[in-house]
C-alpha cells in the first residue's frame, strides 16, 4: 500500500500479522523485539517476537502475566496472585522482570498492589497507591507521588496517580485530583534529576488517555470535552523545554497516542464505531498518514520505522519505508592511454537493480562491472544509467585513447628521437630534448633533405600541404 501526498515521496507501508492465536493483546515494542499478553493458554502470558530471526518465544508460564514493556533485554509486567480476603474483588499484582539474555525473571515488587509497569534504562516505573520508581542497579524504590485523601465530616478531597512512563529523567502520569464536589484531571510531569513535579496539562471534564513520551515531547488525548468546550476527543503534545501545548488532530476522534522521534500515531473514529483506524502525524513533514484500513484497530505502539497494534486480538505490524531511488556513480582503473586500451568499469551507484553501459564507441553493456577494451585513438564519453522501481539516474565520463606512438629515428648529430610534445599527430620537438625551443627550428632547417628520405612527412608537414618546406620551417618557429 502506497499513502501520502503529492508534495513528498509517497509512504510505503508494509503491514505483517505477528500474531494468530486470537487472543492477544496490550502489545509494546522495542527495536527488533515485540511483546503482548496472551490467553491462548487459559491464562494471560507474556509473549515474544523477534522480527530479525521471525521467532515467537513465551516468556511467562504463570498464567497471570499481563501488560507488558520493554526496553533492551528487559521486560517488566505484572503478575497477578490471590484475591484479598477482605476485598475479594481485589487482586494483588506485583511487576516482575524477565533477562531475555539470561532467561531469568526477578520479582520487584512485594507490596501485591504494583500495576502498569514501564521501563527505560535501568529504571522500571508503576503505579499502585501512587507512582513508585525503582533502579535495577542498585534496586532503590522512589515513591514519586503518593495517592492521598482527606476525608471529614463535611468533605472529602484527595488525588489518585496512574500509568506512569518514562523517558531518561522525565517520568509522565495521569493525576485525579477531587473533592466532594468537583473532580480534576492533569498530567504531571516528574524530573529525576530535580525531584520536581509539574503539572503539565488539566482538564475538568473526563480526564485524558494514557500519556506517552520521546525526547523533549509528551502525547496525550483528552477525553469528554476538547478546546471551546466542543464534544470530541483530541490528541495535544506538550514541548518540555518551551512548556507549549499544540493540537495534532482535529477530527475530534482521536485517542491512545503514542511518539517516537517525530512521528506520532493514534487511534481514530472519525468514519464511525465500524471504521475505527490508526492515523500517523509527522512532525516533520506536517503530514497526516492513515496506517490501517481493517476497521478495528487499536492499542498502538510505535518505535522507530515500525508500529505495532491489536486488531482482532491478534498482533499486527506496520512498517513505514519511502521508496529509494538509485543514484548513479562509477570508476575507471584507467581513464587514458594508448590504443588498444582495456578498460576496467566499477559500479558504485546506490539503490541500483539495473545497469545499462554505453562506452562511446558503439559499444553497450547490461554488466554491473564490465570490461571494455577501445582499438582506436579518440575520446569516449561513456555513460552509466541505472535504474530500479522507482526511477533512473546517470553519470558521464571520457575515456582518452591515444595513438601508439611511432619510434622514430634521431636526427644526425642528436641521441633523441623527435617527440609530439601536444599529442596533436606533428612532432614539434625535433631534436628530441622534451621542449620547444630555437634549436628545433635550426635543426629542422639544416635537415629538411633527412626527413624526406627518412621519416614519415605527416609527422613534420606543420603546414599541412603534403612537402616538407621552407614554411614549415616558419610555421614551426611560429609555435616558440
Amino acid at each position: 500500500m502506497t499513502v501520502g501526498n503529492a508534495a513528498a515521496a509517497p509512504l510505503m507501508i508494509t503491514e505483517t500479522q505477528i500474531t494468530t492465536s486470537g487472543s492477544a493483546s496490550n502489545t509494546a515494542i522495542y527495536e527488533d523485539k515485540i511483546v503482548w499478553q496472551d490467553s491462548r493458554n487459559s491464562g494471560n502470558d507474556i509473549y515474544m517476537y523477534d522480527t530479525f530471526t521471525e521467532k515467537e518465544i513465551r516468556i511467562t508460564t504463570s498464567g497471570s502475566a499481563s501488560n507488558p514493556a520493554i526496553y533492551g533485554n528487559l521486560i517488566v509486567y505484572e503478575k497477578h496472585g490471590m484475591p484479598y480476603p477482605d476485598e475479594p474483588w481485589n487482586i494483588s499484582s506485583d511487576i516482575y522482570m524477565y533477562d531475555i539474555s539470561t532467561q531469568q525473571e526477578a520479582q520487584i515488587t512485594t507490596s501485591g498492589r504494583a500495576f502498569n509497569p514501564d521501563i527505560y534504562g535501568n529504571k522500571i516505573v508503576w503505579d499502585g497507591g501512587g507512582i513508585y520508581l525503582y533502579d535495577i542497579s542498585t534496586e532503590n524504590v522512589t515513591t514519586i507521588a503518593e495517592d492521598w485523601s482527606n476525608d471529614d465530616e463535611f468533605a472529602s478531597s484527595g488525588r489518585y496517580n496512574s500509568n506512569p512512563v518514562i523517558y531518561e529523567n522525565w517520568i509522565v502520569y495521569n493525576g485525579n485530583d477531587y473533592d466532594d464536589i468537583f473532580n480534576g484531571y492533569t498530567i504531571y510531569l516528574y524530573d529525576i534529576s530535580t525531584k520536581n513535579e509539574t503539572w503539565i496539562a488539566y482538564s475538568g471534564n473526563e480526564g485524558f488517555s494514557f500519556p506517552d513520551i520521546y525526547n523533549d515531547e509528551i502525547v496525550y488525548s483528552t477525553v469528554g470535552y476538547g478546546e471551546s468546550g466542543e464534544s470530541g476527543e483530541y490528541v495535544y503534545m506538550y514541548h518540555i523545554s518551551t512548556q507549549k501545548e499544540t493540537k495534532i488532530t482535529a477530527s475530534g476522534s482521536a485517542t491512545g497516542p503514542s511518539i517516537y522521534d517525530n512521528r506520532i500515531v493514534w487511534r481514530d473514529w472519525r468514519n464511525g464505531w465500524d471504521h475505527i483506524e490508526l492515523y500517523m502525524f509527522d512532525l516533520s513533514t506536517n503530514t497526516e498518514t492513515q496506517i490501517t484500513t481493517s476497521g478495528s484497530a487499536s492499542n498502538p505502539r510505535i518505535y522507530g520505522d515500525r508500529i505495532v497494534w491489536v486488531d482482532g486480538n491478534d498482533i499486527y505490524m506496520a512498517t513505514l519505508s519511502y521508496p529509494t531511488s538509485p543514484v548513479a556513480d562509477f570508476s575507471a582503473n584507467i581513464t587514458s592511454g594508448y590504443a588498444p586500451l582495456s578498460v576496467q568499469f566499477n559500479d558504485g551507484s546506490e539503490n541500483a537493480t539495473g545497469w545499462s553501459w554505453n562506452f562511446g564507441d558503439g559499444a553497450t553493456s547490461t554488466q554491473q562491472n564490465p570490461m571494455h577494451t577501445y582499438l582506436f585513438a579518440g575520446n569516449y564519453t561513456v555513460n552509466l544509467t541505472v535504474s530500479n522501481a522507482n526511477g533512473t539516474d546517470s553519470k558521464l565520463a571520457t575515456i582518452t585513447v591515444l595513438a601508439q606512438p611511432v619510434l622514430l629515428p634521431a636526427f644526425p648529430g642528436y641521441t633523441n628521437p623527435p617527440t609530439d610534445l601536444d599529442q596533436n599527430g606533428l612532432y614539434e620537438d625535433v631534436n628530441g630534448n622534451g621542449i620547444l625551443d630555437f634549436d628545433d627550428v635550426v635543426t629542422y632547417y639544416d635537415n629538411m633533405e633527412w626527413i624526406e628520405e627518412n621519416a614519415p612527412l605527416e609527422f613534420f608537414d606543420y603546414n599541412n600541404n603534403g612537402l616538407i618546406d621552407f614554411d614549415d620551417v616558419v610555421k614551426l618557429y611560429d609555435m616558440l
